[in-house]
């Protein structure tokens, strides 16, 4: 099982069916097999950061690749998703249009209402526009329930500008009595950087131009 890029035509939910997809994974898929393998950020993605101590790629379920990768906390309760998609066609013309922080804008409210029309459990919902890396980006947060557990979510979208432009999105989900729930996300948030990772550290970069 793993998540595929949908049709451009309804490409806000592809968001919103990464994220249902890694509720999913914790009831399917337990602690992952510690291998070696590439992920996303093994392929030069162009950004870095480090994954929290403790979380553990995916082996089982979802294939990694140079476009998403996953990882399981060692408990299988909280689950971190990398998802790095090319831009193009209208979605391309509607960034060249309107700019980056209007195409984020848009891009919130259309995950918030594709969220709110699929997920049974939805509350708590923020959007906030933020800097990553001097770049604008996105944050979207909510609570959600699943098989009797109940969860806060982390949704970052940031953009990535070149020759090919990239929608970039990071997906953390944890479970909401823990009493550092916050913890991870902002380790993550912490460690990013624009340019390539140094091999065998994730949260480590070369010089690298910020033009990317």
């Amino acid at each position: 099982m793993r998540f595929f890029l949908i049709p451009e035509k309804t490409w806000p939910r592809r968001l919103s069916q990464l994220v249902i997809y890694i509720l999913v994974l914790s009831v399917l898929g337990g602690c992952s097999k510690k291998e070696e393998v590439q992920t996303v950020l093994d392929h030069g993605p162009g950004f870095s950061l480090t994954v929290p101590k403790g979380y553990h790629v995916d082996v089982q379920l979802n294939p990694n690749d140079s476009s998403t990768s996953t990882w399981f906390r060692e408990d299988g309760l909280a689950v971190l998703a990398i998802d790095r998609q090319p831009i193009a066609g209208k979605r391309l013309k509607a960034l060249q249009a309107h700019g980056n922080k209007r195409y984020l804008t848009s891009l919130g409210r259309d995950l918030q209402r594709d969220l709110g029309n699929r997920l049974k459990e939805f509350s708590h919902v923020e959007r906030t526009t933020l800097k990553i890396g001097k770049k604008d980006a996105l944050l979207f947060t909510f609570h959600t329930r699943h098989e009797g557990t109940d969860y806060k979510v982390y949704i970052l979208v940031t953009l990535q500008l070149g020759e090919q432009a990239h929608e970039i999105m990071i997906d953390l989900r944890v479970p909401l009595d823990e009493a550092e729930q916050d913890k991870a996300w902002s380790e993550i948030l912490e460690s990013w950087q624009w340019g390539e990772a140094k091999a065998g550290g994730h949260g480590e970069e070369k010089k690298a131009d910020e033009g990317h």
